[in-house]
């Protein structure tokens, strides 16, 4: 159970459940983010593919032979990102390979250096259109391969591009993840902190007066902020209380002023009539007998007052007992 002050535990908590609804909208965020940017890059892929396939349709249908229609097409196909890449599915041999552009960035990864075993890509290249991902060294390479007919050659058409500038970002989106999350806990600890501190101001200036009221000074009162909060309803119970002790206290002050009186006079009249009676030693029996009854008439009185004290008094342990 966690101990301190409730400021302190209400940052805690909220600082607490601030990170972890922060952990998971930034874990969500980090696998959409993921998963988008590499769709965008699978969906970039295979409509360049389908783009070859068209306009190697379209040289076909202007009567040109299956390698020139190949090669002016793959030619054409000059991309800053993507290498187009048309091999032979029967023979395994690459028929052109697109060349980097010129101005093209340094990050840049051309397809042929990087994937010298065609044979091998053609091999595992299935009969439908796919993507995956293969390592070259350090780099890695993201390949959508699709099978066409150009005339009567099978052909595969595979375009491929590099994922460093892919995994760069995944890599900044990281760093940027470990290094806000901990400073948004910390400042929203801080802010948590800060705002418990304001809320429970209240408290602590009720705390404060609750502390300085004693039985002398049953007339003061807590300081009521707001009525309609939960604060200032309990400041308003709480003076509701004072005031029922008040009238208690006060009640209790007329009653003991009262008893003292009620007691103050039977015990003065015992007390002149046996100092009287032993005053002189030569009483008469008779003086002295009216002395002893007076005596027993206050005394019994002085018994009444007693009781009747006995009695409220447990009158009011039960009332407290209920």
């Amino acid at each position: 159970m966690l101990r301190g002050s409730v400021r302190a535990r209400l940052a805690f908590w909220f600082s607490g459940i601030y990170a972890l609804l922060l952990g998971v909208f930034a874990t969500a965020a980090y696998l959409f983010f993921r998963t988008s940017g590499l769709a965008r890059i699978d969906e970039f892929l295979q409509e360049t593919a389908e783009a070859v396939a068209r306009a190697m349709d379209f040289e076909r249908a202007a009567r040109q032979s299956d390698s020139i229609a190949v090669a002016s097409v793959v030619e054409a196909f000059r991309l800053r990102d993507i290498d187009v890449l048309v091999f032979d599915r029967i023979s395994g041999t690459a028929l052109r390979a697109s060349e980097s552009p010129p101005g093209t960035a340094a990050s840049h990864v051309s397809l042929v250096p990087a994937l010298p075993d065609v044979g091998r890509l053609l091999a595992e290249a299935p009969a439908v259109p796919a993507f995956r991902t293969v390592r070259t060294g350090s780099d890695r390479l993201r390949v959508f391969t699709q099978p066409h007919r150009v005339g009567k050659r099978a052909v595969t058409i595979a375009t491929a591009r590099s994922l460093r500038s892919y995994e760069k970002s995944l890599r900044q989106a990281q760093f940027a993840l470990a290094l806000g999350i901990p400073i948004l806990v910390a400042l929203a600890t801080g802010g948590g902190y800060v705002l418990a501190r304001a809320s429970l101001r209240p408290v602590a200036q009720m705390t404060a007066r609750a502390a300085n009221i004693g039985a002398s000074s049953l007339h003061e009162r807590l300081p009521v902020v707001n009525p309609d909060d939960e604060l200032g309803r309990l400041a308003l119970v709480f003076n509701e209380l004072l005031e029922r002790l008040q009238r208690a206290f006060e009640e209790q002050r007329r009653f003991m002023a009262d008893a003292s009186h009620e007691l103050r006079t039977p015990v003065a009249v015992i007390s002149g009539e046996s100092e009287l009676a032993l005053a002189r030693s030569d009483r008469p029996l008779e003086s002295l007998r009216e002395a002893l009854s007076v005596v027993r008439s206050e005394s019994h009185r002085l018994r009444r007052i007693v009781d009747d004290l006995f009695l409220l008094a447990h009158g009011e342990e039960g009332m407290h007992a209920i």
